[in-house]
Protein backbone atom coordinates (compact mmCIF):
# COMPACT_ATOMS: atom_id res chain seq x y z
CA UNK A 1 0.00 0.00 0.00
CA UNK A 2 1.04 3.53 -0.57
CA UNK A 3 2.56 4.89 2.59
CA UNK A 4 -1.04 7.45 2.91
CA UNK A 5 -4.39 7.63 1.38
CA UNK A 6 -4.79 9.78 -1.59
CA UNK A 7 -7.67 12.40 -0.23
CA UNK A 8 -9.72 15.16 -2.41
CA UNK A 9 -7.35 16.51 -5.07
CA UNK A 10 -7.15 20.08 -6.02
CA UNK A 11 -6.92 21.25 -9.99
CA UNK A 12 -2.82 20.80 -9.45
CA UNK A 13 -4.18 16.58 -9.19
CA UNK A 14 -2.57 17.43 -4.78
CA UNK A 15 -3.69 16.02 -1.77
CA UNK A 16 -2.83 17.68 1.61
CA UNK A 17 -1.06 15.03 3.47
CA UNK A 18 -1.32 15.75 7.55
CA UNK A 19 0.06 12.64 8.83
CA UNK A 20 2.42 13.88 11.77
CA UNK A 21 4.47 10.66 10.94
CA UNK A 22 5.21 11.14 7.34
CA UNK A 23 6.35 14.75 7.90
CA UNK A 24 8.69 13.87 10.46
CA UNK A 25 10.31 11.84 7.87
CA UNK A 26 9.83 14.11 5.01
CA UNK A 27 11.34 17.64 5.43
CA UNK A 28 11.13 21.18 3.68
CA UNK A 29 14.72 22.69 2.65
CA UNK A 30 15.46 25.99 2.67
CA UNK A 31 18.56 28.25 1.40
CA UNK A 32 19.84 31.08 3.57
CA UNK A 33 23.07 33.01 3.63
CA UNK A 34 24.90 32.73 6.80
CA UNK A 35 26.36 36.05 6.54
CA UNK A 36 23.22 37.76 6.61
CA UNK A 37 21.38 35.55 9.22
CA UNK A 38 18.47 37.68 9.65
CA UNK A 39 17.32 38.02 6.11
CA UNK A 40 14.19 35.84 5.19
CA UNK A 41 15.18 32.07 3.92
CA UNK A 42 13.84 31.02 0.83
CA UNK A 43 11.52 27.69 0.06
CA UNK A 44 13.86 25.61 -1.92
CA UNK A 45 12.29 22.02 -2.35
CA UNK A 46 12.27 18.62 -0.31
CA UNK A 47 14.54 16.44 0.82
CA UNK A 48 13.42 12.99 3.20
CA UNK A 49 15.46 10.78 5.96
CA UNK A 50 16.65 6.92 5.07
CA UNK A 51 18.17 5.63 7.81
CA UNK A 52 18.24 6.10 11.92
CA UNK A 53 22.11 8.19 11.33
CA UNK A 54 20.39 11.22 9.93
CA UNK A 55 20.91 10.67 6.07
CA UNK A 56 18.75 12.68 3.99
CA UNK A 57 18.26 12.38 0.47
CA UNK A 58 17.03 15.35 -1.96
CA UNK A 59 17.41 16.24 -5.75
CA UNK A 60 21.07 17.20 -6.43
CA UNK A 61 19.47 20.44 -8.20
CA UNK A 62 18.20 21.69 -4.81
CA UNK A 63 21.97 21.54 -3.29
CA UNK A 64 23.82 22.41 -6.09
CA UNK A 65 24.00 26.28 -5.60
CA UNK A 66 25.92 25.47 -2.61
CA UNK A 67 29.16 24.42 -4.90
CA UNK A 68 31.66 26.63 -7.03
CA UNK A 69 35.01 25.32 -8.37
CA UNK A 70 37.93 26.49 -6.21
CA UNK A 71 40.68 28.98 -7.38
CA UNK A 72 42.54 26.04 -9.83
CA UNK A 73 38.99 25.54 -11.02
CA UNK A 74 39.68 21.58 -10.46
CA UNK A 75 37.71 20.62 -7.03
CA UNK A 76 34.37 21.62 -6.01
CA UNK A 77 34.17 23.63 -2.66
CA UNK A 78 31.02 25.31 -0.46
CA UNK A 79 30.27 28.76 -1.21
CA UNK A 80 30.65 31.09 2.16
CA UNK A 81 27.14 32.78 1.22
CA UNK A 82 25.24 29.63 0.90
CA UNK A 83 23.47 27.05 3.15
CA UNK A 84 20.64 24.62 3.76
CA UNK A 85 18.32 24.33 6.56
CA UNK A 86 15.53 21.69 7.20
CA UNK A 87 12.31 22.83 9.12
CA UNK A 88 11.40 19.81 11.12
CA UNK A 89 7.89 20.41 12.53
CA UNK A 90 6.33 17.49 12.23
CA UNK A 91 3.14 18.29 14.68
CA UNK A 92 0.34 20.10 13.34
CA UNK A 93 -1.67 22.91 14.90
CA UNK A 94 -3.87 25.89 13.81
CA UNK A 95 -3.66 28.95 12.73
CA UNK A 96 -0.19 30.88 12.32
CA UNK A 97 2.37 29.16 14.58
CA UNK A 98 5.66 30.03 16.46
CA UNK A 99 8.71 28.24 15.04
CA UNK A 100 10.58 26.46 17.99
CA UNK A 101 14.03 27.44 18.44
CA UNK A 102 15.81 23.91 17.44
CA UNK A 103 13.03 23.24 14.61
CA UNK A 104 15.77 24.77 12.15
CA UNK A 105 18.23 21.91 11.33
CA UNK A 106 21.44 22.83 9.90
CA UNK A 107 23.26 20.68 7.37
CA UNK A 108 25.71 18.26 9.67
CA UNK A 109 27.26 16.96 6.00
CA UNK A 110 26.56 16.32 2.51
CA UNK A 111 27.54 13.86 -0.27
CA UNK A 112 27.34 13.24 -4.04
CA UNK A 113 28.83 12.46 -6.79
CA UNK A 114 28.84 15.17 -9.31
CA UNK A 115 31.33 16.05 -12.50
CA UNK A 116 32.97 19.19 -14.46
CA UNK A 117 32.16 20.33 -17.98
CA UNK A 118 35.07 22.32 -19.62
CA UNK A 119 34.42 24.39 -22.57
CA UNK A 120 36.37 26.73 -25.09
CA UNK A 121 34.53 29.80 -24.84
CA UNK A 122 32.95 29.34 -21.26
CA UNK A 123 34.53 28.69 -18.04
CA UNK A 124 34.54 25.19 -16.51
CA UNK A 125 31.52 24.38 -14.45
CA UNK A 126 30.05 21.50 -11.93
CA UNK A 127 28.21 19.18 -13.96
CA UNK A 128 24.59 17.54 -12.26
CA UNK A 129 25.86 13.82 -12.90
CA UNK A 130 23.26 12.19 -10.90
CA UNK A 131 20.36 14.15 -9.87
CA UNK A 132 21.37 12.56 -6.18
CA UNK A 133 22.53 14.00 -3.23
CA UNK A 134 23.09 13.14 0.45
CA UNK A 135 22.09 15.39 3.18
CA UNK A 136 23.27 14.89 6.77
CA UNK A 137 20.25 16.51 9.37
CA UNK A 138 20.04 15.83 12.82
CA UNK A 139 16.29 15.52 13.87
CA UNK A 140 14.85 18.26 16.49
CA UNK A 141 13.74 15.82 18.95
CA UNK A 142 16.59 13.22 19.57
CA UNK A 143 15.36 9.55 21.07
CA UNK A 144 17.13 6.34 21.69
CA UNK A 145 15.92 4.98 18.39
CA UNK A 146 17.57 7.39 15.84
CA UNK A 147 16.00 9.40 13.18
CA UNK A 148 12.65 7.92 11.92
CA UNK A 149 13.07 6.96 8.21
CA UNK A 150 11.14 5.88 5.60
CA UNK A 151 11.97 2.37 3.44
CA UNK A 152 14.53 2.49 0.15
CA UNK A 153 14.26 -0.26 -2.55
CA UNK A 154 16.87 -0.52 -4.79
CA UNK A 155 16.52 -3.77 -6.81
CA UNK A 156 13.27 -5.58 -6.32
CA UNK A 157 10.76 -3.39 -7.63
CA UNK A 158 11.17 -2.17 -11.50
CA UNK A 159 8.85 -0.35 -13.03
CA UNK A 160 6.37 -0.99 -15.49
CA UNK A 161 4.10 1.74 -17.82
CA UNK A 162 1.06 2.17 -16.54
CA UNK A 163 1.77 1.26 -12.75
CA UNK A 164 1.00 4.06 -10.45
CA UNK A 165 3.15 5.93 -8.12
CA UNK A 166 3.45 8.06 -5.70
CA UNK A 167 5.28 11.55 -5.17
CA UNK A 168 4.85 13.59 -1.47
CA UNK A 169 6.77 17.18 -1.43
CA UNK A 170 6.54 20.67 0.19
CA UNK A 171 4.37 21.79 -3.35
CA UNK A 172 4.35 26.15 -3.35
CA UNK A 173 6.73 26.00 -0.35
CA UNK A 174 7.09 29.37 1.15
CA UNK A 175 5.07 31.01 -1.60
CA UNK A 176 4.19 34.66 -1.76
CA UNK A 177 0.43 34.10 -2.85
CA UNK A 178 -1.18 36.66 -1.46
CA UNK A 179 1.20 39.57 -1.71
CA UNK A 180 2.19 39.74 1.76
CA UNK A 181 6.29 40.32 1.40
CA UNK A 182 8.85 39.36 3.51
CA UNK A 183 6.97 39.56 6.85
CA UNK A 184 4.38 36.69 5.83
CA UNK A 185 4.40 33.37 8.36
CA UNK A 186 6.66 30.83 6.43
CA UNK A 187 3.97 28.16 4.51
CA UNK A 188 5.26 24.80 4.12
CA UNK A 189 2.51 22.29 3.59
CA UNK A 190 3.04 18.14 2.66
CA UNK A 191 1.14 16.76 -0.49
CA UNK A 192 0.97 13.86 -2.31
CA UNK A 193 0.01 13.10 -5.91
CA UNK A 194 -0.58 10.09 -7.56
CA UNK A 195 0.03 9.16 -11.49
CA UNK A 196 0.70 6.24 -13.88
CA UNK A 197 3.85 5.58 -15.14
CA UNK A 198 3.97 6.70 -18.99
CA UNK A 199 7.55 6.68 -19.96
CA UNK A 200 10.79 4.59 -18.49
CA UNK A 201 14.32 5.60 -19.76
CA UNK A 202 17.38 3.96 -18.85
CA UNK A 203 21.00 4.97 -17.67
CA UNK A 204 22.51 5.94 -20.92
CA UNK A 205 25.74 8.27 -21.03
CA UNK A 206 25.10 9.66 -23.94
CA UNK A 207 22.16 12.19 -22.53
CA UNK A 208 23.09 15.46 -20.26
CA UNK A 209 20.62 13.81 -17.85
CA UNK A 210 21.90 10.18 -17.87
CA UNK A 211 20.09 8.66 -14.37
CA UNK A 212 17.17 6.34 -15.08
CA UNK A 213 14.15 7.73 -14.50
CA UNK A 214 10.64 7.42 -14.87
CA UNK A 215 7.95 9.72 -16.68
CA UNK A 216 4.59 9.87 -14.57
CA UNK A 217 1.25 11.76 -15.83
CA UNK A 218 0.76 14.10 -13.47
CA UNK A 219 1.97 17.83 -12.30
CA UNK A 220 4.56 17.78 -9.56
CA UNK A 221 4.77 21.42 -8.97
CA UNK A 222 7.88 23.02 -7.82
CA UNK A 223 8.84 22.63 -4.10
CA UNK A 224 8.23 19.01 -4.20
CA UNK A 225 11.71 18.48 -5.88
CA UNK A 226 13.72 16.27 -4.19
CA UNK A 227 10.63 14.46 -2.62
CA UNK A 228 9.77 10.62 -2.33
CA UNK A 229 8.57 8.67 -4.66
CA UNK A 230 6.79 5.14 -3.77
CA UNK A 231 5.36 2.48 -5.26
CA UNK A 232 2.34 0.95 -3.90
CA UNK A 233 4.41 -1.16 -1.36
CA UNK A 234 4.92 1.57 0.38
CA UNK A 235 8.77 1.62 -0.53
CA UNK A 236 10.54 4.72 -1.97
CA UNK A 237 12.26 4.06 -4.95
CA UNK A 238 12.71 7.32 -6.54
CA UNK A 239 13.17 11.28 -5.66
CA UNK A 240 11.18 13.84 -7.63
CA UNK A 241 13.36 15.59 -9.94
CA UNK A 242 11.19 17.71 -12.54
CA UNK A 243 7.79 18.66 -13.28
CA UNK A 244 5.42 20.41 -16.04
CA UNK A 245 2.11 20.80 -16.95
CA UNK A 246 1.72 17.24 -18.55
CA UNK A 247 4.19 14.85 -16.72
CA UNK A 248 6.84 14.96 -14.31
CA UNK A 249 10.16 12.69 -13.64
CA UNK A 250 11.69 11.17 -11.09
CA UNK A 251 15.39 9.70 -11.25
CA UNK A 252 15.30 5.51 -10.14
CA UNK A 253 17.05 3.58 -7.71
CA UNK A 254 17.17 1.00 -9.47
CA UNK A 255 18.63 0.02 -12.69
CA UNK A 256 22.45 1.59 -11.82
CA UNK A 257 24.90 1.27 -8.39
CA UNK A 258 24.85 4.82 -7.87
CA UNK A 259 22.72 5.02 -5.00
CA UNK A 260 24.51 1.70 -3.26
CA UNK A 261 27.78 3.92 -3.30
CA UNK A 262 26.34 6.90 -1.96
CA UNK A 263 23.42 5.76 0.37
CA UNK A 264 25.63 4.37 3.01
CA UNK A 265 24.69 1.63 5.06
CA UNK A 266 21.51 0.73 3.15
CA UNK A 267 20.71 -2.96 2.45
CA UNK A 268 20.52 -3.06 -1.52
CA UNK A 269 18.58 -6.13 -1.01
CA UNK A 270 16.09 -5.94 2.02
CA UNK A 271 14.45 -2.66 2.53
CA UNK A 272 14.26 -1.15 5.67
CA UNK A 273 17.54 -2.95 7.05
CA UNK A 274 21.12 -1.51 7.20
CA UNK A 275 24.34 -2.80 7.61
CA UNK A 276 26.17 -2.09 10.94
CA UNK A 277 28.70 -3.63 13.30
CA UNK A 278 27.24 -5.86 15.90
CA UNK A 279 28.73 -7.76 18.69
CA UNK A 280 27.58 -10.90 20.12
CA UNK A 281 27.46 -12.65 24.21
CA UNK A 282 28.81 -15.82 24.04
CA UNK A 283 25.17 -17.13 23.66
CA UNK A 284 24.94 -15.95 20.38
CA UNK A 285 22.58 -12.77 21.90
CA UNK A 286 23.16 -9.18 19.95
CA UNK A 287 24.32 -7.11 22.30
CA UNK A 288 25.25 -4.08 20.66
CA UNK A 289 25.29 -2.72 16.82
CA UNK A 290 26.42 0.76 15.28
CA UNK A 291 28.07 1.84 12.34
CA UNK A 292 31.34 3.41 14.32
CA UNK A 293 33.37 0.43 13.97
CA UNK A 294 35.90 1.62 16.78
CA UNK A 295 33.38 1.99 18.82
CA UNK A 296 31.74 -1.39 18.44
CA UNK A 297 35.75 -2.90 18.68
CA UNK A 298 36.32 -0.64 22.10
CA UNK A 299 32.71 -2.13 23.28
CA UNK A 300 33.99 -5.54 22.95
CA UNK A 301 37.40 -5.43 23.98
CA UNK A 302 36.53 -4.04 27.32
CA UNK A 303 33.51 -6.86 28.03
CA UNK A 304 35.92 -9.29 26.96
CA UNK A 305 33.93 -9.71 23.56
CA UNK A 306 34.77 -11.55 20.61
CA UNK A 307 31.79 -12.58 18.43
CA UNK A 308 32.09 -9.77 16.29
CA UNK A 309 30.99 -9.36 12.54
CA UNK A 310 28.74 -7.51 9.98
CA UNK A 311 24.79 -7.48 10.29
CA UNK A 312 21.83 -6.34 8.74
CA UNK A 313 19.27 -4.98 10.90
CA UNK A 314 15.84 -3.51 10.82
CA UNK A 315 16.57 -0.48 13.78
CA UNK A 316 12.63 -0.70 13.84
CA UNK A 317 11.69 -4.78 13.94
CA UNK A 318 15.21 -5.34 15.70
CA UNK A 319 15.37 -8.46 13.20
CA UNK A 320 18.67 -9.09 11.64
CA UNK A 321 20.96 -11.40 9.59
CA UNK A 322 24.81 -11.64 9.79
CA UNK A 323 26.76 -10.73 6.95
Amino acid sequence: MFPVQAGEVDSQGLFSCNEEGLRSKILPIFQFDPLVPDKRPIGLGTAFRIDSWSRCITAFHIGEDLFQLDDHEAEPILKKNINLAALDISKLGYGCLSVPKNAWRPLSGLYSLCGKECSPIAPPRILNRTELMVLRIQPAQQSSTGSPFLPVDFHRWTPSKGEEVMALGYAGIDQDQYDLGENRPIRAHLYGSVGRIIDIERVDFDRVRLWPFIRVEAKWPGGMSGGPVFNKLGHVIGVVSTGNEDSSTAVLFSGWDVPQQIFGSIDPVNPGFFYCYGVFEETGELVLCGQDENEIKEFARSRGLVDQCIISINPITHDYVRR
